[in-house]
Formats: structure tokens, C-alpha cells, sequence
């Protein structure tokens, strides 16, 4: 079996590249791509076992661009990275939901109380 590789689509650059980090220290192979005209060109280029892409900034973008790549490789895994208000389409089969929010929703959530 042969390094796995995975396509990671994120404006979040802070953030995927602590992801990166983890993965490559797991034996996986991470290409980054920012935009999802970028993230294309990749998929037409390479094979990835995953794309796992961030769709806080343009879920509608995102999920065009998962669907394109889906239908160029049809067993690719996918996995999205959304807030807890994603939710997959049922025309896609999604392998992974990354929950992430920011500390301000976070704090919406949880509250604060002073005892």
C-alpha cells in the first residue's frame, strides 16, 4: 500500500497548515490548495485519495467544486469542514464532517457565567 495523499482546499492557511503538520507526521501526503479554481487543476493533475475542504467561506463554491471533483473520481473520499450548521447534500457522499468554529461562536454556545 503506497502513501496516502490528500488534497486539503482552505483560505484558513493558520489553521490547515497545523493540519498539514499532523498529517505529514502520519505518513501522509498534503497538497494545499487556496482557491477552488486551484484545488481543479490539482484534481485534473493528481490523484488524492481525500479532499477534505473547508466551506466556511463559500459553501456554495465548495460544494460545485466537490461535486466537479466527484464526478472526475468517483471514489475519492470527501471530507467537509464547516460550522455545526453544514449540512451535506444528499447527491454527495460525504466520508467526513470537521465541526470548527470560531472562539465568539463558541462562546455563544457555551455562555459565560460568573459564579
Amino acid at each position: 500500500m503506497g502513501t496516502k495523499s490528500i488534497l486539503l482546499v482552505s483560505v484558513d492557511l493558520t489553521t490547515a497548515q497545523l493540519d498539514v503538520s499532523e498529517w505529514e507526521r502520519a505518513g501522509v501526503a498534503v497538497h494545499v490548495s487556496e482557491t477552488f479554481d486551484e484545488a481543479l487543476i490539482e484534481v485534473q493533475r493528481s490523484f488524492f485519495d481525500m479532499l477534505i475542504v473547508d466551506t466556511r467561506q463559500d459553501s456554495k463554491a465548495a460544494l460545485e467544486f466537490c461535486r466537479t471533483a466527484k464526478a472526475r473520481n468517483p471514489s475519492v473520499k470527501l471530507g467537509l469542514i464547516g460550522s455545526e450548521a453544514i449540512v451535506a447534500p444528499g447527491d454527495l457522499a460525504v466520508d467526513a464532517l470537521i465541526i470548527r468554529c470560531s472562539e465568539s461562536e463558541r462562546e455563544k454556545r457555551v455562555g459565560h457565567t460568573d459564579t
